[in-house]
């Protein structure tokens, strides 16, 4: 490293009498390595007497500086101005003041005490006349040499270039007549001469840790003439080592560790470097593992290894250089290996280190059915088994392999399981999973009058005739008059549609009104009864072609329990009325009432039923017969009894006709349908359904000789209804939605 050299020159603008302590104009020249300074430096001001010691600083804190600027190496500054006052009368107390002035060209570093210190005299000639009358041999100093003198000095002073050539005349001649050969010494200088001759340690030895065993060496460089070298191991002096380095081809702990320096020297003094700390290692790396040595691993998961650190003498901390070789195939059981390695930057390798990973297999597959876990199959269809999945965090997919115990027996209703089950290559079993079949008919159930007529409903020997080959197999049982006993084969939504009968018709075109259907979405449980009424046709009445009043149809009926009497109603469709004719008399002839839509019969010449009820007739005897209702029959049957048509919880009976004739026959349609009165005053019957129909009358012209129709009733969702849409016999179709 180059040692800077600073020089300056200033001067200081005084009066020649001192009253009181105004500032100091100074104007000086700073140079670094003989360059000018330019920029902002910091100085420190003081004087001083001729022992040095301070009379006034520019402040009381000693680390206060001040910054000035300096331009091309010049600077000025007012001394005594923005900083501590100069005492009053201190240039008249001492007759002898020096300026001493400190400089630091860096915004940090040490301050730089600039030489001379310059005196301070009230005339010019003061100085000239103490110089000249006080040099003696030995005694020149840089304090007593003239500012000239000085500016030589500062340009180009350097350790041993102090020659006569260098002086001013005068010096010299003072020197000629003083000095003798051989007399001046570095005692006969001051002291702030002597340094710059002093050798300076440019590169200071670095302390450094080896490895026992390996080559290393400490270093250093100084400037100066003459320089000798010696170097110390904790302050004595190591015999033979007098070069700028130190050798130490096999480090050795023992010998070797230390704190060492060097002293240089020459004729002028020496200086000693700084310490410089050698520590010989005596250890390789060191690997330590994180965790356990042997780790056990469930296959399938990723594995994520804890390490290892490592720790060395020459390195210290080394971790990050730690090398692992080998792999965990999670995806297979058995042994595997990490090795762990390390190497410090000496080339010493550690002992490596092991970690044996066992992956193991304990966790089962997982089984997930395919489709729902309850499933309703259609007796006598094939059987197709959505099947089960399986996985396993080692094998994957083990669907293949799935077993399952089990059967579905298509042809014979009833309640089946199926258990799945499947184990991987270890042996671990998965839970098993099951599916309960529920094979049963699936429909439509489709009932009909079952080849029955009239106002009685169909026999067991006709529903079993009838029914022989259908859904409804071996299914139904009749009941009292017919009504038809079927038992729910699922739990589901089931859609149930009923059409009620028509009314019968006679001669002239006369029609019977059309049976009503209803449609709804009912929820149904296994093992519910369910009552069904499926109505008959009104009778026509076809023996008179002028004269005739036919039988109301009857309405079909689906009811839920097992008692007749106490069942609810669930969805009933109304019968159409019986149609009427009377000769050619227009007002007096008509087609018999539609079956309603509406809980209530329709009205005729007599009122029809609400509430469940059956219609109403004339009580003298004179009309048709009403239709009956679900809860009473139509009525009234004090003198007439059997005509009116009965309520479903009654049987559900179609009325007897009354005729003189005795070819006549008008009787009302099985599920409630009114008769018909063929004599004078007669009318239609009325349809039977939730509400039975009016009975019909043609007392006189423009009355309403026709039967009413009868009423309906839904409690299901999804309603779609129609009223006056089906001819013939009624029907129920129920049909499974969903389970």
């Amino acid at each position: 490293m180059m040692r800077k050299f600073f020089s300056f020159c200033g001067g200081l603008l005084l009066p020649l009498a001192f009253v009181n302590a105004a500032p100091v104009a100074y104007s000086g020249k700073v140079a670094v390595n003989g360059a000018n300074f330019e920029g902002e430096a910091r100085f420190k001001f003081s004087f001083t007497d001729a022992n040095g010691t301070v009379l006034w600083s520019h402040s009381s804190d000693a680390n206060a500086s001040l910054p000035v600027d300096v331009a091309r190496g010049h600077y000025f500054v007012l001394l005594g101005e923005n900083m501590n006052p100069i005492p009053d009368n201190l240039f008249i107390d001492h007759p002898a003041v020096y300026l001493r002035v400190h400089f630091r060209s860096t915004a940090e570093g040490p301050f730089l005490h600039l030489l001379p210190d310059q005196r301070i005299a009230s005339a010019p000639h003061a100085l000239s006349a103490d110089i000249a009358t006080s040099v003696k041999l030995g005694s020149v100093t840089r304090n007593h040499l003239a500012p000239e003198v000085l500016a030589d000095l500062n340009r180009t002073l350097s350790p041993g270039s102090v020659t006569r050539e260098m002086l001013s005349a005068s010096v010299r001649a003072d020197l000629n007549s003083s000095v003798s050969n051989a007399s001046v010494t570095a005692e006969n200088l001051d002291p702030n001469l002597v340094r710059y001759f002093l050798p300076e340690i440019s590169t200071q030895p670095v302390g450094t840790l080896v490895l026992q065993g390996t080559g290393s060496a400490l270093s250093s460089s100084a400037t100066g003439k003459f320089l000798t070298y010696q170097w110390r191991k904790n302050g004595v002096d190591i015999a033979g080592e007098n070069n700028a380095s130190i050798i130490f081809p096999d480090a050795n702990a023992s010998s070797h560790d230390g704190n060492y320096t060097v002293v240089v020297s020459n004729d002028w003094g020496s200086v000693v470097s700084s310490v410089a700390n050698f520590t010989v290692a005596t250890s390789a790396p060191v690997i330590n593992i994180e965790g356990n040595s042997s780790v056990t691993h469930e296959g399938g998961i990723p594995y994520v290894d804890p390490g290892a650190n490592a720790t060395d003498a020459l390195d210290r901390n080394i971790t990050a250089s730690v090398i692992v070789t080998g792999s965990v195939d999670v995806n297979q059981t058995g042994n595997n290996q990490l090795i762990y390695n390390v190497t410090d930057s000496g080339g010493n390798p550690a002992a490596e280190k092991v970690r044996t990973v066992t992956v193991v297999d304990t966790t089962p597959p997982v089984l997930n059915l395919i489709g729902d876990a309850n499933q309703s199959h259609p007796l006598g269809t094939a059987w197709q088994d959505p099947g089960c999945s399986a996985t396993d965090s080692l094998d994957g997919n083990l669907s293949g392999q799935v077993s399952v115990t089990g059967s579905v027996d298509v042809n014979q209703s009833g309640t089946y399981l199926l258990t799945y089950a499947v184990s991987d290559g270890e042996g671990n079993a998965a839970i098993t999973v099951s599916r309960t079949v529920n094979v049963a008919p699936s429909g439509p159930w489709n009932f009909s009058s079952a080849g029955a007529s009239g106002r009685l409903g169909p026999t067991q020997a006709q529903i079993d005739a009838n029914y022989s080959g259908t859904t409804l197999e071996n299914k139904i049982t009749i009941q009292t008059r017919g009504i038809q006993k079927w038992v729910v084969p699922m739990t589901g939504t089931y859609r149930i549609e009923a059409w009620g009968a028509q009314g019968g018709s006679t001669g002239g075109g006369f029609i019977g009104g059309k049976g009503s259907r209803i449609r709804g979405d009912i929820n149904l449980t296994q093992g519910e009864t369910l009552q069904i009424l499926v109505g008959h046709k009104g009778v026509d009445s076809t023996n008179d072609p002028n004269y005739g009043s036919a039988g109301g149809g009857g309405g079909s009926f689906v009811a839920k329990g097992s008692q007749l009497s106490s069942s609810i109603p669930l969805l009933i469709a109304g019968g159409g009325g019986g149609a009427k004719k009377y000769g050619n008399d227009a007002t007096r002839s008509g087609n018999g009432g539609e079956g309603q839509i509406g809980q209530s019969g329709q009205n005729s010449a007599y009122n029809g039923g609400a509430s469940g009820n059956g219609g109403s007739r004339n009580t003298s005897g004179a009309g048709g017969f009403a239709g009956g209702g679900f809860s009473s029959d139509g009525g009234p049957h004090s003198n007439n009894i059997g005509k009116s048509g009965f309520a479903f919880v009654n049987g559900g009976e179609g009325g007897l006709q009354q005729d003189n004739s005795s070819n006549a026959s008008e009787d009302g349609g099985f599920g409630g349908g009114g008769g018909g009165m063929h004599n004078n005053n007669q009318g239609g019957g009325g349809g039977g359904g939730y509400s039975g129909g009016g009975a019909g009358h043609d007392h006189g012209p423009n009355q309403k000789g026709w039967g009413g129709g009868g009423g309906s009733f839904n409690t299901g969702s999804n309603q779609s209804n129609a009223a006056g849409v089906n001819s013939g016999h009624g029907k129920v179709i129920i049909s499974l939605v969903t389970n």
